[in-house]
Parts: structure tokens; C-alpha cells; sequence
């Protein structure tokens, strides 16, 4: 069997566009479309963990919200040309974002703050 034979029998790219009206973020939305069902086993149990550490996140009382978080790509593009100065706005998004990631969103054993994104 084909992968893209498993692809339509697993419906994968319909699973993707329920996971895509979930998301919070335009950011998430671009990450979720790359998506693409995994093939190598330890690849499947990294991402398992990663699965079982938002369990136990959401299982905590947790809820980190991405909803703020913007897309810094563009500026680190134009930081790699030599000479480049930032704008004043490229430099406060990518310090909101420094603030944001200080304030613990990350791992399951960092402490993550509880966000109001679902009721």
C-alpha cells in the first residue's frame, strides 16, 4: 500500500482540517496544514510523549493559550542580511514573545500559567 493510499483510507487530510478550526492562532494554522502522518516508530513515540505531556497538562487544571503568539520568522530573515536594523514594532513583537516564552509556557515540567482560552 501507497502512503497516500493510507493517507485517504485514515481520511488524514479531513482529521487536519477539524484540528485546523481548533487552532488558536493563524501561526498554528500554517504549522498544522505542513502536517504529515509520521512513518518511523521512534519519530510516533516522540511525538506520543509529547502527547502525554499536554495530558497531563490539561489534566492539571492547565491550559496555556496560544492565541497571542505571532509569527518572528520574517524578522529573523531580515536579521540575517548584514547592516539590517529592526523596526521599533519588530523589536517589540519579538520582545512580547521573549516575555511570553519567559512566563513559562514550555514543557510539562516548566511552570506554565493557566490562560483563559477555553471556558
Amino acid at each position: 500500500m501507497t502512503p497516500e493510499y493510507n493517507c485517504e483510507l485514515l481520511e488524514f487530510r479531513a482529521l487536519i482540517g477539524i484540528i485546523i478550526q481548533l487552532s488558536d492562532s493563524p501561526l498554528g494554522v500554517q504549522v498544522i496544514e505542513r502536517l504529515a502522518p509520521l512513518t518511523q516508530p521512534s519519530e510516533i513515540q516522540k511525538q506520543l510523549a509529547l502527547i502525554g505531556e499536554w495530558l497531563q497538562l490539561m489534566e492539571a487544571g492547565q491550559n496555556p493559550c496560544f492565541d497571542g503568539i505571532e509569527d518572528c520568522a520574517s524578522i529573523f530573515e531580515k536579521l540575517r542580511i548584514g547592516g539590517t536594523l529592526l523596526e521599533t514594532q519588530e523589536i517589540l513583537s519579538l520582545t512580547r514573545e521573549w516575555l511570553s516564552e519567559s512566563a513559562g509556557i514550555g514543557t510539562a515540567d516548566s511552570a506554565i500559567k493557566p490562560a483563559d482560552c477555553i471556558d
